[in-house]
């Protein structure tokens, strides 16, 4: 007999542990509108203000296939590992191995076709996203940029997706900290220099 042929014979016992969430989508929408909008004083460090820069990038059911969403929050769980940067400081996601497309870190194989890691896109394009609405509002308050690239520092995704509103920003690993096409960005080397910026 072949190993696992009778598989669903077998009587073992089930435990699961799932709790059950609920979610009440108005809190949350709430939760995002107060969150997106509001300004935070640091308690210390009163000369500090920050002003939430807000972004949103929502998947369309069109731009929807398996293993996307799984390889898109694990390229989360790895930007949200990024420290406090300081003028000049530069990072490449892959590079710098914020991004890191390996089993072990989450990342799938999507079906129909996809390449392993295809999602993490949404990742990279929020943080596009992001640092793109930051600049806007950073220029307009100090006249300069606060993201700073070089060419070839991002590209944008082969493909038009609903979700990132264009062609968002894509990445490829060769290998871990190898990248094909990082996403890449510098703190305003300027900032340092600037008074109204100082400390």
């Amino acid at each position: 007999m072949r190993e696992g042929t009778n598989a669903a014979a077998d009587n073992f016992r089930v435990v699961i542990n799932n709790p059950t969430i609920s979610y009440k989508y108005e809190e949350i929408a709430d939760f995002e509108y107060d969150y997106g909008r509001q300004t935070i004083t640091l308690e210390d460090n009163p000369d500090m203000v920050y002003k939430n820069s807000f972004s949103e990038q929502p998947l369309f059911a069109e731009d929807y296939y398996y293993g996307k969403y799984e390889n898109a929050a694990a390229g989360v769980l790895g930007l949200n590992k990024m420290p406090i940067l300081r003028p000049g400081d530069s990072i490449g996601v892959v590079k710098d191995k914020y991004i890191n497309i390996k089993t072990w870190n989450g990342y799938i194989r999507p079906t129909n076709g996809y390449y392993f890691g295809s999602g993490v896109c949404w990742s990279t394009s929020a943080l596009g996203q992001l640092l793109d609405n930051a600049n806007k509002s950073f220029k307009e308050k100090f006249g300069v940029d606060l993201f700073v690239y070089k060419k070839g520092d991002r590209a944008p995704h082969g493909d038009y997706y609903k979700t990132y509103s264009g062609r968002g920003y894509t990445v490829f690993q060769a290998s871990e900290g190898v990248p094909l096409q990082d996403y890449r960005f510098t703190i305003n080397p300027e900032i340092a220099g600037n008074k109204d910026l100082e400390g």
